[in-house]
């Protein structure tokens, strides 16, 4: 079911909510911590990233292509956790694509 923002925020203040958790942008979760304030109402809040991975020169690439794979694909977008972008050092970068590649294929 749908609320909008105004019933939501008078229930997070109203402290009629023991636990909120919430994802989405900056702005919204800035939103919800106010809401809550002094409620007492526990909240987490998943907000604005967009779940970036770092492969380092001097990572062991076999592994990192095995979990970053894993990280994309495992949960086919129906959890906020999929690995959406990936930055290589530079000398990593064709060797990372082609393994990478190889590796979704399969």
């Amino acid at each position: 079911h749908y609320l909008p923002h105004e019933r939501v925020a008078r229930l997070l203040g109203a402290g009629l909510v023991d636990h909120a958790p919430f994802t989405g942008s900056v702005e919204g979760g800035q939103a919800v911590e106010r809401a809550a304030a002094g409620s007492l109402t526990s909240l987490t809040l998943e907000l604005g990233g967009k779940d970036a991975a770092y492969v380092r020169a001097d990572a062991d690439l076999d592994a990192a292509i095995t979990g970053l794979v894993d990280g994309a694909l495992f949960n086919s977008g129906q959890s906020c956790c999929g690995v959406e972008r990936v930055y290589v050092a530079q000398w990593l970068f064709r060797r990372f694509v082609d393994g990478y590649v190889a590796a979704a294929e399969a």
